[in-house]
Order: structure tokens, then C-alpha cells, then sequence
């Protein structure tokens, strides 16, 4: 069972991580926050009710080892054993969508419980009180001791993408490979900042730069971005680069849009998204969403739902327990009429029991290797995949 931390025990606990090895320390930070509408006249009646179930949910959840910290009214930090930063995500992920059910059921969808990686450096050598977590002190700092951008290489890196119900591998998609030591991660990271990777800016202009070998190959083309508070503060660069990847090429251009995405306010994530449709591109968003979020990216004109089951499977979750995730996800955006992509399979036989589920584009080996240049399109039918 989890336990509640005082704010002392909190800040002592940060300090602590922060001097011991504050790289592998990230990820470890969470914040779940009750999304309610603080203009809700009801609100400040509701909120004790609604912390008991929420602190309930927390203690039985967490572990002996993991605890939580009240940083403002209905919200709290969730600090969780030593996992990877995906693996930390999704439990956090998995608590906000229990409490949210608790809460709020089935009749509350227009209510919201969110679930986000803080990196420890934000919380280091202030004092908590919520400021940090509610993003209103001043932006993130650099992580203490993390290293430098020149220790890291990054690489633009091609999947085939396989279309289940053509039987065809339609294009690729673009994402970005990370070499720090002797550590490799594909894809969004969290562990050089969380949300507000300070990388973010370099890495999307890596895989900007990686575009050209995509657009000249004929093919759909999913190439990534990461979003998060740094990215947002201009997306010129964003729209200008779409706008040139469209001109080029002759097939379907989807920018796919990783990172913090959930994080992100949604006034701001609706006009990058007008932006990039307004430039002629498709969108997909990579989340692991509850209803309201799905709906709402939906009703902003995102075509694709896309879900990285390598961040799953660093989670040490099951087999089984990944394809129960993957149901529940299915299930919940059913109706919303988005098209479900599902990156980083393993084997055939996951993507043969996630079709019936309704998921139609995947990636993984068992579809193509990744390499640095883009594959041709061409024909491969689901024995094939399945062989």
C-alpha cells in the first residue's frame, strides 16, 4: 500500500534522488491531476469527496516501496519505484483512468483525470506547494547533471508500415533513434526531461532534416514530430517544413505528433493541427487516450490514433495484459471513426489478434527492420505477416 508524503518528506526525497543519479531517476516523477472544471460553482464542495476517492485509489494501488505528495488541490505527485520512464508512465496512465472511472463513470465525459511525467529538475531547490506541478513557476530547467547534447546521437530512422486490410505495405514512418552510451531508445523519450524533453527542438529538426528520403520515395508517409511546451513556443518551423514535405512529395504526408501531446493546452494543440491540415498534410496523434481525449483530438481533425507497444513492453506487463490494453483502447475510440495504428509489434501472432480488435496499420519486425532509408511499397499478404 501506498503512503501520503508531507511536503518536507517530499522535497527531502527529490533533493535525495536529485544528488544520488538524477538521469535514472527520471521517470520516476508523475503527476495525476483531477482535470474537474475549476470554474464549477460545485467545485470546492466537491473536491473533498472526490480527494478521499482519489487518495483511496492512490494507496491501494502504489506499492510499499511508492508513495504520493498532495501538491495542490487535486493533485498529486506520484513518486514510483525504480521503473523505466515508459513503465512509469503507463502505471500513472492506469491509475488516472481508474480514478477518473471512480469519480465520474460513465456519465462524466466531459470530465478529465490526467496523468504526466514531471523531470526531477523541475522540482529541484524550489518549494512544492503545487507550483511547479501546475506549471506556473517559470519554465523547466535542464535536468541537473544531464548529459550534454553532444553525448547523444540522434538518427532518423524508416518502419515499413503494413495496411492489414489491403495486404499491403503502404509506406513508412519516420521516427527518431536515440544512442546515449550504451542505452538506445526509439521513439518519444522521456528520460532527458520528461514532457519537456530539452532535446525536443534538436530531435525535430533531425527528423526533418530525414524527411527528404522519405518524400522521395513514393509511398504514404508518416514522419513524427515531438510536441511539448518547448516545440510550442514557435511551430513556423513546423508548418513551413509540412508545407515543403507536401509540395514534394506525390502520396499521403501524415504528421505524426508524439511526446506530450496530452500535455499540451488544447487551444494550442488545435491550431498546430488546423495548421498542419491547413498545409495539406493528414495528423496522427501518438497517446494512450481515455474517451474524451480521443474524442476531442477526433473533433480537430485527427485521422490517425497511433499506439507504440514498445513503450508497453518495457512496462513488464504480460502478453495478455498488453492485448487487454489494447481492447480497452480500441473499444473506448470504436465509434469515433479513427483509423488505429499500432507500432512496434513484436510478432505476428499480436498482430493477428489485434485486426479483430480494429487495428488496420502496424510496424514492427514483424513487418520490416528499421533502417535508414524508406522501403518501396509492395504487395504482402497476411500469410505472409503471419508466417
Amino acid at each position: 500500500m501506498g503512503r501520503t508524503l508531507s511536503e518536507a518528506e517530499f522535497e527531502a526525497l527529490v533533493e535525495n534522488l536529485l544528488a544520488s543519479d538524477p538521469v535514472e531517476s527520471f521517470g520516476r516523477l508523475h503527476v495525476v491531476t483531477l482535470a474537474d472544471s475549476r470554474d464549477d460553482p460545485d467545485w470546492k464542495r466537491k473536491l473533498p469527496k472526490f480527494r478521499a476517492i482519489a487518495e483511496a485509489v492512490l494507496k491501494a494501488r502504489l506499492a510499499r516501496d511508492e508513495a504520493f505528495f498532495p501538491s495542490a488541490p487535486g493533485q498529486y505527485v506520484l513518486v514510483l519505484g525504480r521503473l523505466g520512464e515508459a513503465e512509469g508512465a503507463v502505471r500513472a496512465a492506469a491509475i488516472a483512468r481508474e480514478i477518473r472511472g471512480r469519480l465520474f463513470g460513465e456519465t462524466g465525459r466531459d470530465r478529465e483525470v490526467t496523468a504526466r511525467v514531471v523531470p526531477l529538475a523541475r522540482w529541484g531547490g524550489c518549494r512544492s506547494g503545487g507550483r511547479a506541478a501546475g506549471g506556473s513557476a517559470a519554465g523547466p530547467s535542464p535536468p541537473a547533471k544531464a548529459p550534454g547534447r553532444h553525448g547523444i546521437r540522434l538518427d532518423a530512422m524508416f518502419q515499413p508500415i503494413w495496411d492489414a486490410l489491403g495486404e499491403t505495405v503502404i509506406g513508412n514512418r519516420e521516427t527518431i533513434r536515440r544512442i546515449f552510451e550504451t542505452r538506445e531508445i526509439v521513439g518519444p523519450a522521456v528520460l532527458f526531461g520528461g514532457e519537456d524533453d530539452p532535446l525536443a527542438l534538436e530531435v525535430n529538426a533531425v527528423l526533418r532534416r530525414g524527411a527528404g528520403a522519405g518524400v522521395a520515395c513514393r509511398a504514404t508517409l508518416f514522419l513524427a514530430q515531438v510536441v511539448n511546451s518547448l516545440v510550442m513556443r514557435d511551430i513556423a518551423p513546423i508548418r513551413e517544413w509540412v508545407a515543403e514535405a507536401v509540395r514534394l512529395h506525390r502520396d499521403e504526408v501524415v504528421v505524426e505528433l508524439t511526446g506530450g501531446v496530452a500535455a499540451v493546452g488544447r487551444p494550442r494543440l488545435r491550431d498546430l493541427i488546423r495548421t498542419i491540415r491547413a498545409a495539406g498534410a493528414s495528423v496522427a496523434v501518438q497517446t494512450f487516450p481515455d474517451m474524451e481525449t480521443a474524442r476531442i483530438v477526433r473533433e480537430l481533425g485527427v485521422r490517425y490514433l497511433c499506439v507504440d507497444e514498445a513503450q508497453v513492453r518495457v512496462a513488464g506487463l504480460s502478453p495478455s495484459a498488453i492485448m487487454a490494453l489494447f481492447t480497452v483502447i480500441a473499444h473506448e475510440v470504436r465509434s469515433l471513426g479513427l483509423h488505429l495504428c499500432l507500432w512496434n509489434v513484436k510478432t505476428p501472432q499480436e498482430i493477428k489478434r489485434a485486426i479483430p480488435l480494429g487495428f488496420r496499420y502496424f510496424s514492427g519486425g514483424a513487418i520490416g527492420e528499421m533502417s535508414r532509408l524508406p522501403a518501396e511499397p509492395c504487395l504482402k499478404s497476411a500469410e505472409q505477416v503471419f508466417a
